[in-house]
């Protein structure tokens, strides 16, 4: 083979190996994008169905999707058995230490939530201030997907 053949052949591979890359970020950028979407179509689902439970029994079909399945849970909220809501009202609340860099944190995570953001002003202070601090080591399970959700985590630092 001559010289000039194996130049243009190398020339031939870099090029193609540049366009690989570049379509290999598309692919993750696009992969990105539909967690991103997937993501916000659960947040809308399940303010849909929410607000759906509470004016009339009609359910949305359940949209396909590209990845696994999920389990979910259904969530059913009831006032507290054997309690009159004034006692509950009334009920002092914990109150944890934290940074002021940490109360900004939370607050912010909580401003960020779907569910949360509409909250009154005080309750979202009370909320910031009834939080507490876990430590976790590397590579532990916090969330296990399926189970209830009945905990509110906000990530400070990450490894």
């Amino acid at each position: 083979m001559s010289s000039k053949l194996i130049e243009e052949l190398q020339a031939e591979i870099s090029f193609r190996d540049k366009i690989i890359r570049k379509l290999e970020l598309r692919i993750l950028d696009k992969e990105e994008e539909i967690l991103q979407l997937q993501s916000n179509l659960d947040k809308y689902r399940s303010i849909i169905n929410n607000q759906s439970s509470l004016s009339s029994p009609t359910k949305l079909p359940p949209s396909p999707t590209i990845a696994k399945p999920r389990i979910r849970g259904t969530g059913i909220s009831a006032e507290p058995q054997g309690s009159n809501e004034p006692d509950i009202i009334q009920q002092e609340l914990p109150v944890y230490p934290k940074s002021d860099r940490s109360k900004e944190l939370i607050k912010s995570a909580i401003l960020d939530n779907d569910f949360l953001r509409h909250l009154d002003p005080s309750r979202v202070n009370e909320l910031v201030d009834c939080m507490y601090a876990e430590e976790y080591v590397e590579n532990a399970i916090i969330i296990r997907e399926g189970s209830p959700g009945s905990t509110l985590y906000v990530m400070e630092d990450t490894w």
